[in-house]
């Protein structure tokens, strides 16, 4: 049967939330949801925390407390008005940085931050069925898990053919991979590594068929190159079908690559064009 949600409308945001350990990302989103609850009297007003104060905005109202149907799809999250079908809010799963549930007297409430159109950031709350808030935040995070692997089938297939087959357009175009990095300078890359843990795979600007791994260790960003001589995959101890295969391998074993004396755990990737 198909549920309804209300949604409560959006708190905005005004900091990455990437910048952002987990545990302040949650008390940013519960206390969005407790901000806007107390906006409509649903809840009495609680003592702010300083943090997650710091890096919210205005509340938005606008269809605060329509019925609403809810979509997750590998590709969006979409929220329409259940009565005129109205589009309350869509966004790509590329946009969402975050979602998570409330406070525990307020676990029927979902929030996820997402950016729009206009490069916006704001944490959209939505009041679930009873006892259903579990469901839509699984379904979130399955729909993540989706895309990020789908998106690493097509960066190996897409690198085994140009590593492997030795087809003359090896160069033609650049190549799609995560944020679609293609030739990227290393100043280029650099500036979008900001917590420790992201990383982002990109074709070298300097060297013809060969791939760089640009991850952040602590608040350093380190440039490591995939392929070796002999055009195989590898780190210094293993040897993988593609780049994709070294970077689903890392992050399911949650093992760091060991390059030299440095370790470079892949935590977060870089999956928005910027």
């Amino acid at each position: 049967s198909l549920l309804f949600f209300k949604y409560m409308g959006s708190v905005e945001v005004t900091q990455s939330m990437r910048t952002l350990d987990f545990e302040t990302r949650m008390q940013v989103t519960r206390e969005a949801i407790s901000r806007l609850c107390e906006k409509t009297a649903v809840k009495t007003k609680r003592a702010a925390s300083k943090g997650p104060s710091a890096v919210l905005g205005e509340i938005n109202m606008q269809f605060s407390g329509s019925k609403a149907i809810l979509t997750v799809s590998t590709n969006s999250v979409t929220l329409m008005a259940a009565s005129t079908l109205q589009r309350i809010a869509h966004h790509p799963m590329q946009a969402i940085s975050f979602a998570s549930g409330g406070d525990p007297d307020m676990t029927d409430y979902v929030a996820y931050v997402a950016k729009d159109l206009f490069n916006k950031r704001a944490c959209h709350i939505l009041e679930c069925p009873h006892g259903r808030a579990s469901e839509v935040l699984n379904s979130i995070g399955q729909a993540f898990e989706a895309r990020f692997r789908q998106l690493l089938s097509q960066t190996s297939t897409l690198l085994s053919t140009r590593l492997f087959s030795r087809w003359s357009g090896l160069s033609n175009g650049l190549l799609h991979l995560m944020a679609e990095t293609g030739a990227w300078s290393r100043k280029k890359a650099e500036s979008l590594l900001t917590c420790s843990g992201d990383f982002l795979v990109r074709e070298s600007s300097s060297a013809s068929g060969q791939y760089v791994l640009s991850g952040m260790e602590g608040a350093t960003v380190r440039h490591l190159l995939l392929v070796d001589p002999h055009g195989q995959v590898r780190t210094r101890d293993l040897v993988f079908q593609s780049v994709g295969h070294l970077v689903r391998f890392h992050m399911e074993k949650q093992l760091p690559i060991i390059s030299g004396s440095s370790e470079l755990c892949l935590k977060q990737p870089i999956l928005q064009t910027h």
